[in-house]
């Protein structure tokens, strides 16, 4: 019964939602990074990413592509918003952190406009 069950997941077909997804930084980037690499031996997995950081300051995408790991990945490119620019000056404060989530918003809208048309078994956003 476990082994059926097994094999019956692994003929679903799972997408990963990944905002934060790199092999080159550390943290939230890191982990969506490593448990799609993972995820990715076991299941028919679609990730779903970001192609740069909020603010453009970082290129996912382009580390991704880089990695000799991403050959076997199948990921779609979800590009940030244009809207709602950082604020001028670094740092902590109110503005910045609305902007944040404003374009975290926009940007999800745009995963879900996306994925419309795809049949999913699984869907998991991991960050």
């Amino acid at each position: 019964m476990g082994f059926e069950k097994r094999q019956s997941f692994m003929r679903d077909k799972i997408y990963l939602i990944c905002h934060e997804f790199s092999p080159d930084q550390g943290s939230e980037c890191k982990s969506g990074w490593n448990t799609a690499i993972e995820l990715n031996k076991i299941v028919d997995l679609t990730i779903v990413a970001a192609e740069t950081n909020q603010w453009g300051t970082s290129n996912y995408r382009q580390a991704v592509e880089r990695d000799s790991r991403a050959d076997s990945l199948n990921i779609i490119w979800i590009p940030q918003p244009k809207k709602h620019t950082r604020p001028k000056g670094f740092g902590s404060n109110i503005l910045v952190q609305a902007t944040y989530f404003w374009r975290l918003s926009a940007w999800n809208s745009a995963v879900i406009e996306e994925l419309k048309c795809h049949k999913i078994d699984i869907l998991h956003y991991f960050n």
